[in-house]
């Protein structure tokens, strides 16, 4: 009795992942276009939604006071000074090394491919 039970149970999983992977690989390819599109889209959604940020904040800007313009502008200036003197976070320095360390090789690859091309 037990034994029948583990090879449904193992007869049930293998059909279950069996079809996962059938569906993984009729997925549709992706079309070279219509990506560009969507990223278009998605950089001008961008653009518009920055504008109306500003604008909403130049709008709240002019709503105020000049006493309290005066602290939000100090307090601006502050905040862009400060922001200056930090340093960029880790993951920034390591994965341009990376990336330069990685372009050095390639550079030095495909010199070295094409000096045994001119060698043949």
């Amino acid at each position: 009795m037990r034994a029948k039970l583990i090879i449904l149970f193992i007869l049930t999983l293998m059909s279950v992942t069996y079809t996962n992977d059938i569906y993984s690989q009729k997925a549709p390819k992706s079309n070279r276009k219509a990506e560009k599109e969507v990223a278009k889209q998605r950089k001008e959604k961008g653009k518009e939604a920055r504008k109306s940020d500003k604008d909403a904040m130049k709008r709240h800007y002019k709503a105020q006071g000049k006493k309290t313009s005066k602290r939000m502008k100090k307090n601006q200036q502050k905040t862009i000074k400060l922001k200056k003197n930090k340093r960029p976070p880790f993951w920034k320095s390591w994965f341009s090394y990376v990336e330069l360390e990685m372009y050095k090789i390639e550079l030095l690859s495909s010199h070295f491919y094409s000096d045994l091309k001119e060698e043949t």
